[in-house]
């Protein structure tokens, strides 16, 4: 599906971090066809509103409720917990320069610096 979306939004292959982001925001055959449907014939910086928006929204609606929840997934698999607090794709190389272990400070960093922190803001304070 992700050739589709490059050949349809005329997207290339050098556009490595927004593919990932793409392919990691835009998971469901419905997801995918919205995006495709809403970005079709628009420019770069639309492409990119457009999934700054649909990162917030499943933030909103797919991020944990309580700092309880995401440090017990957090103790289970530290990658998938972050990439559900965050809602971006977090690699070995992330996780290897996050130098806190302890998921309350980090969850607590989520909520005061606000709930829409990207991960390398989130890093510097951890």
């Amino acid at each position: 599906m992700l050739e589709e979306i490059m050949i349809t939004l005329g997207i290339g292959g050098e556009a490595i971090n927004l593919l990932k982001t793409i392919s990691f925001l835009c998971v469901t055959l419905q997801e995918q066809d919205e995006f495709i449907n809403d970005c079709r014939e628009r420019d770069v910086q639309y492409i990119n509103r457009y999934l700054i928006k649909l990162r917030k929204k499943k933030i909103l609606e797919e991020g944990y409720q309580s700092a309880r929840e995401f440090e017990t997934a957090f103790h289970l698999n530290k990658m998938v917990a972050l990439e559900r607090l965050l809602q971006e794709p977090i690699s070995d190389f992330n996780l290897k320069n996050l130098r806190c272990e302890d998921p309350q400070h980090i969850y607590n960093i989520h909520k005061k610096r606000g709930q829409f922190i990207r991960f390398n803001e989130l890093a510097l304070y951890a």
